[in-house]
């Protein structure tokens, strides 16, 4: 075993998306001409043998994860996969034909309008026939205008365009979908990355982004990405709107809750007076009746004595 993974075998991947991953590295520890630690007694001895070990096992592990992930996008293997692989499997051109596994469950796909934005006509019906022979519902446009009145005419769910389309470029077309068309996933397909680079492309709002020459598995496999992603933005967004609402909404009740209580408290105040006034206005009439019922008490208020 090499300390480096790369040295060990492990394939690289170009993941033209958002980050997936990030770079760890491994300190570098001394090795022996049979490629492993040298022999060391004691318990830093062992130590190094169970890293050793566990070293080995992620690397195996990482391999797996990459071939299933390069499966699932139907790629080649690399020639360390190829030589690893049983006589029996297919592989080379076989590996090209084999159906490629879609994320999205087949029921779904026929609700599920995608629009192809290219100014070269053959290339948008090729790439919406694609997605057709899968069961979505694919439409094409010729340039940005022509797309932006036809998903104004009816929702689409994925958008894939070209950058350099006339009457109206994609970059203009992604922008405003993202401000009129909240559900609708974008995924650009360009041979003209200088329009618009990756960086600023994910600033914009973009989900998913490829260059030509596309492959048929990568570019159903990165649109479906593209459409879960964008469906789990949505579905934050929504949370986090409903959040805020009811946050306004709890708010307005703690504050009409204050004012009733202080209305409550002003009410509490006027009943104390009224009580006060009442006992005093039932003093006064118990000794106009103690008056009234002493000997000569009726004399005495009319003032005749």
């Amino acid at each position: 075993m090499k300390p480096d993974a790369c040295a060990a075998g492990l394939p690289h991947v170009i993941y033209i998306g958002r980050p997936l991953f990030r770079e760890v590295r491994l300190p570098a520890v001394p090795i022996n001409e049979t490629g492993k630690h040298p022999a060391k007694t004691g318990e830093p001895g062992r130590r190094l043998t169970h890293m050793d070990d566990r070293l080995d096992e992620i690397i195996d592990e990482t391999k797996g994860v990459l071939k299933e992930m390069r499966e699932r996008m139907g790629l080649r293997p690399t020639a360390d996969e190829a030589a690893l692989r049983p006589a029996s499997q297919p592989s080379g051109a076989a590996d090209a034909k084999r159906a490629f596994e879609s994320l999205i469950p087949p029921d779904m796909r026929k609700d599920i309008a995608i629009l192809v934005v290219d100014d070269n006509a053959e290339r948008a019906k090729e790439i919406a026939s694609l997605f057709q022979g899968r069961g979505y519902a694919a439409e094409t446009a010729a340039n940005g205008d022509a797309a932006l009145a036809r998903m104004r005419a009816k929702p689409f769910h994925i958008l894939i365009t070209e950058l350099r389309l006339p009457v109206l470029s994609g970059k203009a077309l992604i922008a405003i979908t993202k401000r009129e068309f909240r559900d609708a996933a974008v995924l650009v397909a360009t041979g003209h990355p200088e329009d618009l680079p990756l960086k600023d492309a994910f600033a914009l709002g973009v989900d998913e982004y490829l260059t030509r020459p596309l492959g048929k598995n990568e570019l159903l496999f990165t649109a479906e990405c593209a459409y879960y992603r964008h469906r789990a933005i949505i579905t934050a967004s929504l949370r986090s709107d409903r959040l805020l609402k009811l946050e306004r909404e709890i708010g307005q009740i703690k504050q009409r809750e204050n004012t009733l209580q202080e209305e409550l408290a002003a009410a509490r105040e006027r009943e104390a007076k009224v009580r006060q006034e009442l006992i005093a206005a039932r003093r006064a009439i118990a000794e106009i009746k103690q008056t009234l019922d002493s000997s000569g008490g009726l004399r005495k208020l009319l003032g005749l004595e």
